[in-house]
């Protein structure tokens, strides 16, 4: 895990999530003055959905795995990473189904 800073900022510090060389999407890292970090789910074009604050840099790397595999997950992806592929690579949600069965009480007083 690392935090790539992307601006000298002397207030915060936009940073970018990097976990195992790979950016992690839509989380919003800043690194404060005093060494903390504000660590924020964000939604494209919308207000963030989530946000907490972190105290080092250590604990930021004991959530960053986790916060990466969420993400990549939801995201409809295998794992976060390298071995990284499409959670269904026949690009189908659905697959065909009969139409359910279901027994009237005349067939299950007569099948008794």
């Amino acid at each position: 895990m690392s935090v790539q800073r992307l601006s000298r900022n002397p207030d915060l510090v936009p940073c970018e999530l990097i976990v195992d060389g790979y950016a992690v999407p839509y989380i919003e890292v800043l690194e404060h003055p005093d060494g903390h970090f504000s660590l924020t789910l964000m939604r494209p074009g919308c207000s963030p959905l989530f946000g907490m604050d972190i105290e080092t840099e250590d604990e930021l790397g004991r959530w960053a795995p986790m916060l990466a595999q969420a993400m990549a997950v939801s995201a409809g992806r295998t794992s976060h990473g390298e071995n990284s592929r499409p959670h269904n690579p026949h690009g189908s949600n659905q697959i065909a189904v009969a139409e359910p069965v279901i027994p009237t009480a005349v067939e299950e007083i007569a099948a008794s």
